[in-house]
Formats: C-alpha cells, sequence, structure tokens
C-alpha cells in the first residue's frame, strides 16, 4: 500500500485553503539548506569534540546540546555564540523557497528555524515576527501576515529562550505555554503544509506529537512535502520514508514526496501561484478607451461557467474599458458580479499630474504592490510608463502575465522581448507571434489564455 498522496493534491488543498485564510506552513531547515546555513552538526562538531565526541548523523543532536550545556555547569553561552556567530558569518541570504512562500497567501508561517532567512523574503508587507511568548500575547493587526519562530530567533532571542537542548524540547509546552497553546489552537483552525523536514528530524518530533494528540478532534487535513530519500546514505532509507509517511497518515498527516530539489521548488512555485486563486488584474494605457479591453470585458463576463476576481485598481484608460465591459454585460445578462469584483484604492490615479512623472514610478509599485501579491494573473493592454512599470512589478512578484497587443506601436511588443517576463507568458506560439508583431487576437482566444493557467475553483 502506497502511503503518500501526488504532488499535484498536496499542491491544490494547500492552494484552496490559503486562497480562503484557512491555511499555515510550518517550516524546518530543509528550507534553509539551499542558503548554505550552517547545520545542526557543523554548530555541534566543535564543541562536541573536547568531550571526546564525534558527531554522526544518527546521533541524538539535542542530546548532544545537553551535554554540551552539562559540560559548562548549566550555561548556554558558548552554545549561543557558537550558532549566533556560525549564522553570521554565513552571510547567507533568502533562497528560492523563501521567496516562494513569501509570494504565496499563506498568511501564517510557523518555523523552527533561528535565522531570518523568511522574514526578509517578503517583497512588500513586512511580516510581523512572534519569537516569544510575551509576542504572541500582543494582537497584531488584521490582515498582516505572521511568522512564529516557535523555537526562537538568534536576532531576537536570549540564550536561554532558543531551543535546542534535550530539556527544552521535554520542557517545552511547559515553559512556552502561550507559544503551545497558540500552536494547538492554528492545528486546529487551519489546514498545515510541513515544509523543509525529513525522517528523523528532531526539530519537528515535540510538534507532531502535538498533532497526534489533536488528530482525533481536528477536521482540518495536513500535508508534508518531503525530498524522496537518498539510498546511497542508507541501504533502508526509502523503506523507512515509507514507513513514516505510513505512521504521519495515522495522525492526519498525508505525505507528498518529490524525487530532487527541482520538483520540490516547483511545488512551493505552483502554491505561490495557486493559492491566489482565479483572481486578475487588468491593466493598460490610461489616456483613452481601449475597444479591445472592452471586447475581452465583455467576453470574460459571458463566460458564466467561470468565477475571474477581478481587482479594480481605481485606474482610467484600458483598465476602466474592461471592468465597465464586464459590469455592463453581467447586468445585461442578469449575472450576480458583486462577488467578481475586489476593490484596491490608488491615490496614483486620484490625481492626473502624477500618471505622466516618471519620478513617481517608485511609488506607483509600491501603492501597487500589495495588490499585485495576491494577483494570478496579469492582462497587460498597450499603455505607456505605467503600464510597463506594473507589468514589471507583476513579474518580480511572481504573476502570471498576458500582454495583449493592439497595434504594432504599442507596449506588448517591447515588453514580450524581456527575459523574465517573457518565460511567465503562455507558452503558446500563436500567441508568441500576435505579440511580438502587434497583431490582435480575438477576444475568446485571450480568454482562453488568461483561463488556461488560472484555478477554477469558485471564488465566493
Amino acid at each position: 500500500m502506497n502511503p503518500t498522496i501526488s504532488t499535484e493534491t498536496l499542491v491544490e488543498e494547500i492552494s484552496k485553503a490559503a486562497f480562503t485564510g484557512n491555511a499555515a506552513a510550518f517550516v524546518g531547515a530543509g528550507i534553509s539548506t539551499p542558503s548554505k546555513l550552517p547545520n545542526w552538526m557543523d554548530l555541534l562538531r566543535p564543541l562536541a569534540e573536547p568531550m571526546g565526541l564525534q558527531i554522526t548523523e544518527d546521533d541524538d543532536l539535542p542530546g548532544i546540546a545537553q551535554y554540551i550545556v552539562n559540560m559548562s555547569a548549566g550555561s548556554r553561552t558558548s552554545l549561543f555564540a557558537r550558532i549566533k556567530t556560525a549564522i553570521k558569518q554565513s552571510k547567507s541570504k533568502p533562497n528560492h523557497y523563501h521567496q516562494s512562500l513569501a509570494r504565496s497567501a499563506i498568511d501564517l508561517v510557523w518555523t523552527t528555524n533561528y535565522d531570518d532567512l523568511l522574514e526578509t523574503a517578503y517583497p512588500v508587507g513586512a511580516p510581523v515576527v512572534h519569537s516569544r511568548d510575551t509576542d504572541i500575547a500582543h494582537h497584531h493587526e488584521p490582515g498582516r501576515r505572521e511568522i512564529i519562530k516557535a523555537h526562537g530567533c538568534i536576532n531576537r532571542s536570549s540564550a536561554d529562550e532558543l531551543v535546542i537542548t534535550r530539556e527544552d524540547f521535554e520542557d517545552y509546552f511547559v515553559k512556552h505555554p502561550l507559544m503551545a497553546e497558540r500552536l494547538r489552537s492554528d492545528l486546529q483552525r487551519k489546514t498545515f503544509l510541513f515544509a523543509g523536514y525529513g525522517y528523523g528530524d528532531p526539530n519537528i518530533a515535540s510538534i507532531l506529537v502535538e498533532a497526534r494528540r489533536l488528530a482525533h478532534k481536528v477536521p482540518k487535513q495536513r500535508y508534508m512535502l518531503q525530498r524522496k530519500a537518498d539510498p546511497s546514505k542508507a541501504p533502508d532509507a526509502i523503506q523507512r520514508q515509507q514507513q513514516w509517511a505510513m505512521d504521519l497518515r495515522r495522525i492526519g498527516i498525508d505525505c507528498a514526496i518529490v524525487n530532487n530539489f527541482d520538483e520540490y521548488a516547483d511545488a512551493l512555485d505552483s502554491i505561490a501561484l495557486r493559492s491566489r486563486g482565479p483572481t486578475m488584474y487588468v491593466t493598460g494605457g490610461h489616456t483613452a478607451n481601449s475597444k479591445l479591453a472592452e471586447e475581452v470585458g465583455r467576453e470574460l463576463a459571458k463566460r458564466t461557467d467561470v468565477s475571474v476576481v477581478l481587482f479594480d485598481g481605481q485606474s482610467t484608460g484600458a483598465s476602466r474599458s474592461f471592468i465597465q465591459a464586464f459590469v455592463d454585460q453581467a447586468a445585461k445578462d442578469r449575472i450576480d458580479f458583486r462577488e467578481r469584483i475586489r476593490y484596491f484604492p490608488n491615490p496614483y490615479a486620484q490625481v492626473p499630474a502624477l500618471s505622466n512623472d516618471p519620478e513617481l514610478l517608485p511609488r506607483l509599485k509600491e501603492w501597487r504592490a500589495e495588490m499585485l501579491r495576491s494577483a494570478n494573473t496579469v492582462l497587460a493592454f498597450d499603455g505607456g510608463m505605467g503600464t510597463r512599470a506594473e507589468v514589471e512589478l507583476a513579474a518580480d512578484l511572481g504573476c502570471n502575465i498576458l500582454l495583449c497587443a493592439e497595434n504594432s506601436a504599442g507596449s506588448s511588443a517591447g515588453l514580450a522581448q524581456i527575459a523574465h517576463i517573457r518565460k511567465l507568458l503562455p507558452d503558446d506560439h500563436e500567441y508568441l507571434s500576435s505579440t511580438d508583431s502587434g497583431t490582435p487576437m480575438q477576444p475568446a482566444e485571450i480568454i482562453d489564455l488568461v483561463l488556461a493557467k488560472m484555478p477554477q475553483w469558485k471564488s465566493w
């Protein structure tokens, strides 16, 4: 019996939950591995050698950390200093995994990592970070993302607050009552994704014990993404991983196993985009109405079998033409469109003089960032510098992008030649030829391309 699920199932379930605000991630050291941070063995080895201990991968590392503290008469100073110095000297930066999580709609991330790479990966809207019980006691502003550091933070915690020794793990739920209660609550309310953990990882052991205690009364599902075990490290590594996956299923955690790091990154990338749901932002020139935008907006309204949510950024020109045509057609066909449009304020659009000031483009990007981070797809008609700025920002935030050429003199052909934008365009020869030449496509063809990469869940 295969105890695992497909990666596609994991991605879909986590994405659906995240889109409705009901998902959380719990990430471990494996997420930071590509950033070349020192691992537990690297951290503890120089402190264990004076005791005559040669650390191996099979060692109980929290136990080794406990021995180090015991030999120092209970002082954690040398251990804390070793961790802090090693992380600082590594000069590590956020990697692809951190960036994918930061771009997703998952609004709560628990982590057992001490580093601050995850919080620095957020492109906009810095999350609130909790690293001690007193932090949990304070309320944070609604809608702001959270990172909870279950084992402390090297830049925020004292030596006594880091969870690293055997005693720390044994007494965790006693010494951190507010953190423990918040974890219990989240495990019962949220659909969880566990990532960055492997078989035997001591950082996750106590968390899984708590998950097991709650398994019989928690309706929410939990998932774990794992990389396939390496048989070169142990002849029975794959068998052990399979048995662990089966045991995790017993406590309500379904595992999906990928073959390598690239597939792991692909899964997180898929969650980052699909968790934004069937959402779309339309941009384009702001000085004139766009006939093509009107036709495409009308065509989308006629597709009564899909549920795309439009982001209205209060822009004039092509964006307004699209949304007004969509609303007019929906009203004509007696379709309730109230849940199909989400409004975002845009101070930039309220002062016409700002629209032609290139020095204010950075401010435009700042105002648009939160909206575009939530958008699955950006549909861009030909426009000027503002349109270009929004498309460039959308590419940086990982949105699907569809450039709609209206004529050969428009912006689409130029934007389509920018490498990091082109890789986000549909891989369709006819579409790319149309964009490169500035030849308009039919409205129905444009909508088909929009829907091809967008989840088709009901969004209300």
